[in-house]
């Protein structure tokens, strides 16, 4: 990729997709093509095809990630996972009609089969029966065009990604924006315990969306090979140290609590991201300094009423 790159980033307002624009703007990229649903239905393959005939990207980013993915709402399973075959066969097949020089897709650790060993590698994706079988039919079908048709596709799949952008509604956040609404909520009521599910022992590993879209720039310029990458940073904590870490970050002075007759969830969740780093990526973003930006731009967020 260079300046005069015609770079078409989907779903540019999502968590992934807005990380992305940032990292291609840091880098000096900025001939991009954004749209949002109501100016391009990814959904509709002719109208697909015409804009990338009309358009000619040269490279593609695509995220198919529950946070802020083309079809972001995975409270409809079966819908959820036609849609996303749906978008990702129109985004190929345009692709590849057209000459785009390469493809990008990024899918979540939600992919890996729930009993799939720990760190999960990338060899272990259809081994089982995944949370999210959308993503993994469009990883395999990312594969199939490169073989049959040699459009240069390439897949990452990401750890438990936090960032600017985040989901904070308690009803459907991940652990850690809800651990900082949570302690941010104790703290303005003056709280002097907060109460958190399960006994804390889980382990998880986190991603800031920041260094998932740099990884992906990356992979953009450095990978050929249509077999998905793990994006990782290689370092678990316990859900306990991490509550420990945010309210330390949010300024939560209370104790907290573990309600040990609810269920952890999975003890331990993390990707294997060596195949990556044997390339030569890694991380930045440190999880303290992440969840403190994160913390700012929930902050923010609440001030704008967002």
């Amino acid at each position: 990729m260079d300046k005069s790159s015609s770079i078409f980033v989907a779903a540019h307002k999502g968590m992934v997709g807005a990380a992305l624009v940032r990292g291609l703007d840091r880098d000096g990229l900025g001939n991009l093509l954004l749209r949002t649903p109501d100016q391009l239905d990814l959904g509709d393959a002719i109208t697909m095809l015409r804009f990338f005939e009309a358009k000619r990207p040269d490279y593609v980013f695509l995220p198919l990630l529950g946070k802020g993915g083309v079809t972001a709402d995975a409270r409809r399973p079966a819908d959820h996972s036609r849609e996303q075959v749906t978008v990702a066969g129109n985004v190929l097949e345009a692709a590849c009609r057209t000459g785009v020089r390469k493809v990008l897709l990024v899918g979540s650790a939600r992919l890996y089969p729930k009993d799939t060993p720990q760190p999960a590698r990338e060899d272990a994706l259809l081994a089982g029966q995944s949370a999210e079988p959308g993503p993994v039919a469009v990883m395999a079908l990312c594969q199939e065009y490169a073989r049959r048709h040699g459009l240069r596709c390439i897949g990452a799949i990401s750890a438990n990604l936090y960032g600017p952008g985040d989901d904070f509604d308690l009803a459907t956040a991940g652990v850690l924006p809800a651990l900082i609404r949570r302690l941010h909520e104790a703290r303005e009521t003056g709280a002097e315990r907060v109460v958190l599910r399960g006994t804390g022992t889980a382990r998880r590993e986190f991603l800031h969306v920041d260094d998932l879209a740099d990884a992906c720039l990356f992979l953009m310029r450095q990978r050929e090979d249509p077999a998905p990458v793990n994006v990782g940073t290689g370092r678990e904590l316990t859900v306990h140290s991490l509550a420990g870490l945010v309210a330390e970050v949010v300024g939560y002075p209370g104790g907290i609590g573990f309600d040990r007759a609810q269920p952890d969830g999975a003890a331990r969740k993390a990707l294997d991201a060596s195949r990556l780093q044997a390339l030569g990526w890694q991380p930045k973003i440190d999880l303290p300094a992440g969840i403190a930006g994160t913390y700012r731009w929930f902050l923010e967020s609440r001030a704008l009423g967002l």
